[in-house]
């Protein structure tokens, strides 16, 4: 898993997209992908990839919201 990983970091310093690496990651057995970097989920969106994708920053935000609602 490690150096799936790795080379995928790889890939993208080389100028590789990250759908394209995303899709990689779906050929080689991936059911869903974190986006784990808060630009990413920028780059991409669901309807780019067959995979599932977990936008960290979205699940946060929205994470707070809802605690900050529970709060009022």
């Amino acid at each position: 898993m490690a150096s799936l990983v790795k080379e995928c970091l790889t890939r993208l310093d080389a100028g590789s997209t990250p759908a394209l690496v995303v899709d990689d990651l779906a050929q080689a057995g991936a059911q869903a992908v974190i986006l784990g970097c808060t630009e990413i989920g920028l780059l991409i969106k669901p309807g780019d990839t067959p995979v599932k994708l977990y936008d960290t920053t979205a699940i946060h935000a929205a994470r707070a919201v809802d605690l900050a609602l529970e709060g009022s």
